[in-house]
């Protein structure tokens, strides 16, 4: 029995004497109850009257049991405990710890990476950083507030052992999700007129993005990437600074225009290119 053996060499590693092993049982000498019973089983037996200690664990939580849990369990006070599913979770919940530990080793990460990197769905993970609100620092990346961009989260103190027991059991309330957002409405203009407007944007603001444009200037997406592209020779296109390193997905590419350029320069510059084309 696979559970069986697992148990029998985490106990070994504890240092504990086995009297006796047979089918679905372990019985060891505890030097704090003496004789324990360690039984392998679904089921809840019926005890009406306890010699010794007692110690039931399903074979779900058998395979997934470590020796740090395995020793609370023999040393508590309880003569009767009985571990399944439900109660390993509630008293050493895998999921919330794997979160944690894995927090400790990569700060700076977000909640898909942690979702796709440990295979726990990303409402789990959210519901699990929201109880750790008070131990995560949330940051947006270089300050900035961009489209499709995760927020970075870093384990800013590791709660002790007592305050975890207790987060874990907390209750988090989840807001209701607001209706969908209000459509804008874009301004119904030539590209010609757009262009103008574009251009001024970029010399205002450089380093922005495609998407940014448009919401700031209520002009059709498609609008600005035409546009963005007929002055493609002029503008430089890249990634935020430092994206490379955090390996952060669905970055919007940054854009400005180039050095020695300026808007007005460009736009006479279109106005003849268009003169000599008629």
């Amino acid at each position: 029995m696979e559970e069986l053996e697992r148990v029998k060499n985490l106990l070994g590693e504890l240092g504990f004497g086995i009297e006796k092993i047979s089918e679905g049982e372990i019985h060891i000498n505890s030097p704090k109850f003496g004789t324990v019973l360690i039984k392998i089983c679904n089921s809840k037996p019926d005890i009406k009257k306890l010699d010794s200690k007692i110690v039931v664990i399903s074979p779900y939580a058998a395979r997934r049991i470590n020796k740090d849990f395995l020793e609370k369990i023999l040393n508590s006070e309880e003569g009767f405990v009985f571990v399944n599913k439900n109660s390993l979770e509630k008293i050493y919940p895998s999921t919330f710890f794997k979160v944690v530990n894995y927090l400790k080793e990569n700060p700076n990460s977000y909640i898909n990476k942690i979702a796709n990197d440990l295979k726990i769905h990303p409402e789990r993970v959210r519901r699990i950083l929201m109880k750790l609100s008070d131990y995560v620092e949330v940051k947006s990346f270089e300050g900035k507030s961009l489209p499709k961009l995760p927020k970075l989260i870093t384990l800013k103190n590791e709660p002790t052992e007592e305050k975890l027991k207790e987060i874990v059991g907390k209750k988090i309330v989840l807001t209701p999700k607001s209706k969908g957002r209000k459509k804008i409405k874009y301004q119904k203009i030539t590209e010609e007129e757009a262009m103008l407007m574009i251009l001024k944007f970029l010399e205002e603001n450089p380093g922005t993005h495609l998407r940014e444009i448009s919401r700031k200037l209520k002009i059709n997406p498609a609008i600005v990437h035409s546009c963005l592209k007929e002055i493609s020779e002029f503008i430089e296109v890249s990634s935020p600074i430092g994206s490379e390193e955090l390996n952060l997905p669905n970055l919007p590419n940054s854009i400005r225009i180039k050095s020695g350029y300026t808007a007005d320069g460009i736009l006479r510059f279109l106005r003849i290119k268009k003169m000599l084309k008629e």
